[in-house]
């Protein structure tokens, strides 16, 4: 039994709804329920019982649920005084790290991430880690201010600047998707964006500038409409009202069958997932942050 379940349980207790717990400690549906099955296993009892319709916490899970909030406060006390018994060259530091909408829309991705800032913090007690999702040009800028540290970006490779330095962790394709009652062939992607149109975030307008220049190198002039956010695009794909171009995770992440999705021929559909930092700041977590992030990215 670990404490990291133990908090899932407790995000299930709370909630009696798996979905809105999962989004609550960053892990896919799927994967939060193979952890509660764990533990039910381990503790030998079931801890909840499940229906179509609602979750209830079983006599055992009520039980555990008190004992868990109760250890996980005090392991939470107990940490402080941990890392103050623990002098590290480190402490004091602060790395403040940003992030666009997409680099961690994956699931799994975040996890991965999450749990490696989590083990940093362990290594150094006494830094401070600091995560900030914003628009990309935002963060162009929070580098070259020195307000940032690093960030993380998924979309195209970054041109070369004289104050910012870039490595590529990995890559992405970006996809069709859309729904439909009809099984489409490859290559039908004109058909469905004509046809459909494309729905897109407003005030997104990184995501726009490079949706245009997909469109544009297909030669495509579809019917465009805007949303407020990617819950609503996601949603309004899943009516079948509109298609959208998203990344391969982001499409990932709705793990709903009934979507399509398909290639588009066109090199401005790949993306590159870039850790950025600017040039001549010094952070003595950077190296270690950077290559850590380097191993996840190879497996994930």
């Amino acid at each position: 039994m670990e404490i990291r379940q133990l908090r899932y349980f407790i995000a299930v207790a709370d909630t009696l709804n798996f979905s809105r717990a999962a989004d609550s400690v960053y892990l896919s549906q799927s994967a939060l329920s193979r952890q509660i099955m764990e533990l039910e296993q381990e503790v030998g009892l079931p801890l909840f019982t499940r229906t179509t319709r609602k979750v209830e916490l079983t006599e055992a899970g009520r039980a555990l649920c008190a004992s868990a909030k109760d250890l996980i406060s005090r392991w939470e006390k107990l940490l402080p005084e941990v890392r103050d018994a623990t002098p590290d060259a480190n402490e004091g530091h602060t790395l403040s790290i940003g992030t666009d909408s997409r680099a961690l829309a994956s699931p799994d991705r975040r996890l991965a991430v999450t749990e490696f800032l989590y083990a940093m913090r362990r290594r150094h007690p006494g830094i401070r880690i600091l995560l900030h999702t914003q628009e990309y040009q935002q963060l162009i800028k929070g580098l070259s201010a020195h307000t940032l540290d690093c960030a993380l970006v998924l979309d195209r490779e970054m041109e070369p600047k004289s104050d910012i330095s870039q490595t590529i962790l990995g890559g992405e394709e970006m996809l069709l998707a859309f729904r439909s009652g009809n099984t489409h062939r490859d290559g039908d992607h004109a058909d469905v964006i004509m046809n459909r149109g494309l729905i897109l975030v407003d005030r997104e307008l990184q995501g726009l500038y490079h949706i245009i220049r997909i469109l544009s190198d297909l030669a495509l002039e579809p019917q465009i409409r805007f949303c407020e956010s990617l819950e609503d695009m996601t949603a309004i794909i899943e009516t079948g009202e509109s298609a959208a171009i998203l990344p391969a995770s982001v499409v990932a992440k709705l793990a709903n069958p009934r979507l399509q999705t398909l290639p588009l021929p066109t090199e401005y559909a790949r993306l590159s997932l870039a850790f950025l930092t600017p040039k001549g700041h010094g952070n003595p977590l950077l190296p270690e942050l950077q290559e850590g992030l380097g191993d996840i990215f190879k497996s994930v």
